[in-house]
């Protein structure tokens, strides 16, 4: 009985908001797989350090690590759109849900930045949205301005976890714990 509440009620969390440490799969090439939103990130947020946007746009054009070569910038919420930067960070992967920050994520690097997104603001084309990771702000930038550059690719495959409960599990496990819950990305 304990183990079918214990899978229903994880089956009810799961499908509400991943919880982080099974949400960002840590690839082990640099790399961090969002579950939620299909998107890889390079696991440290500022590796292409801070750019204007033009050379922003054109290191990630030019980027070729671990094997991909697929790289762009982000993109945010421009006129009501749900874009890829806006989703790091929240709970269910959406731009309307609680801001809850990097702490129980892979990436490293994240904290009070401002990071380039791929779009131009529609009012002048000398700007462009940006995310501000201190208080999770989008907002406009000058692209003369030097900001930092946050490498993202996809959507692609989704790494699977894997539920073990009470030593049972399904396939192989190596396991992040949630209670007598576990969860491990195979």
């Amino acid at each position: 009985m304990k183990s079918l509440l214990a899978i229903l009620f994880f089956c009810a969390c799961a499908s509400v908001a991943t919880p982080p440490a099974l949400r960002y799969y840590d690839n082990g090439d640099g790399t961090v797989t969002d579950r939620d939103t299909g998107l890889m990130w390079l696991k440290d947020a500022v590796a292409g350090g801070a750019r204007t946007w033009d050379t922003a746009t054109n290191y990630v054009a030019n980027l070729t690590t671990n094997g991909y070569s697929d790289w762009r910038l982000g993109s945010v919420t421009n006129d009501g759109n749900t874009a890829e930067l806006d989703t790091l960070g929240r709970r269910d992967g959406q731009t309307t849900n609680v801001w809850d920050g990097f702490g129980e994520t892979p990436f490293v690097n994240t904290e009070n930045k401002i990071f380039w997104s791929s779009v131009t603001w529609s009012n002048d084309a000398d700007y462009s949205w940006s995310l501000d990771t201190a208080g999770h702000v989008v907002s406009y930038e000058s692209k003369l301005g030097e900001h930092y550059v946050w490498p993202v690719r996809g959507p692609v495959p989704i790494p699977p976890y894997i539920i073990v409960i009470g030593g049972t599990s399904i396939g192989n496990a190596g396991a992040v714990s949630i209670g007598n819950v576990r969860g491990s990305a195979r």
